[in-house]
């Protein structure tokens, strides 16, 4: 009966790659999808919506929150983290956020693969524009977003 089971198995095919190859690289070519998405839409948007000059500017609610931090920028980093603490609260780095993610997303998307690097920095660069992003990116879908990147 043993030896049956592990006749079938050969049967199998694998495509030398495990089981739920073809699963995998569905699943991080939709999720390149999604994060291209969001990050096109940041990247055209965010200046209108959030940039110096936008409706709700983005330095604005950085400076709010930096003083609930009792201005300590890594109290402020650790409660809403944003690489922008640490650099200029200019529209052009906001859009340089947006347009790195925008690159990176192309790699699982085109490619069907990617490194955990890749993933992580796509969460953080999400992440940055989020936690900055107020009232535009409190609807939902960005946290869904966020969570399926992060797990």
């Amino acid at each position: 009966m043993a030896g049956a089971m592990s006749e079938e198995r050969k049967d199998l095919p694998t495509f030398g790659r495990g089981k739920y190859f073809l699963t995998r690289i569905l699943f991080l070519r939709l999720l390149g999808l999604v994060y291209f998405v969001a990050f096109a839409v940041a990247t055209t948007q965010n200046k209108a919506l959030i940039g110096v000059d936008g409706i709700t500017p983005f330095p604005t609610r950085l400076e709010h929150l930096l003083v609930q931090a009792q201005n300590q920028r890594f109290k402020a980093f650790s409660e809403n983290p944003t690489l922008l603490w640490y650099m200029d609260w200019t529209d052009q780095n906001l859009l340089n956020l947006s347009r790195a993610g925008l690159a990176l997303s192309l790699v699982p998307l085109l490619l069907g693969s990617c490194n955990g690097i890749i993933l992580v920095s796509l969460w953080v660069l999400y992440t940055s524009i989020v936690n900055v992003g107020g009232t535009w990116y409190g609807f939902g879908w960005e946290n869904m977003l966020l969570e399926v990147g992060f797990w």
